[in-house]
Parts: C-alpha cells; sequence; structure tokens
C-alpha cells in the first residue's frame, strides 16, 4: 500500500510539472519501471509522451538549461 502511495505521488508530481510546462522535471519524477513492474506499461507509455515534449535540442546539448 505504501508502494502504491509513493507511486501515485510520483505521477501525480509529474502531472502538476508538465501542466507547468516543465517536461523535463515531469519526466525525471516518473517512478522507474523497475520499482513498480505492475505500472511498466503506464510507466513507460508516460515517458514518451513527456519525451516528445522536450525541446528539441535536449538530447544533443547535454549543457543546455532552459530558461525559465
Amino acid at each position: 500500500a505504501e508502494m502504491q502511495k509513493q507511486y501515485e505521488s510520483a505521477m501525480k508530481k509529474a502531472e502538476e510539472l508538465e501542466t507547468a510546462g516543465k517536461f523535463k522535471e515531469a519526466w525525471m519524477k516518473v517512478p522507474p519501471a523497475d520499482l513498480y513492474p505492475e505500472y511498466k506499461h503506464i510507466i513507460h507509455s508516460r515517458r514518451a509522451e513527456l519525451a516528445d515534449k522536450f525541446p528539441v535540442d535536449l538530447f544533443n546539448d547535454p549543457n543546455n538549461e532552459e530558461s525559465c
């Protein structure tokens, strides 16, 4: 039950960050699939969804910080 709570809390936080336009932070908040194997499919699709919203140059320039 505690793991369930942590999972739900993390997913909720990711959603709030996404709403705020902070996609990179939201992606990092999505819990790791190996901790929650029963939600693996949801976690993977959520991360893919968020990664699609990253700025295009994110993966090319590791030093790039998005300005607020």
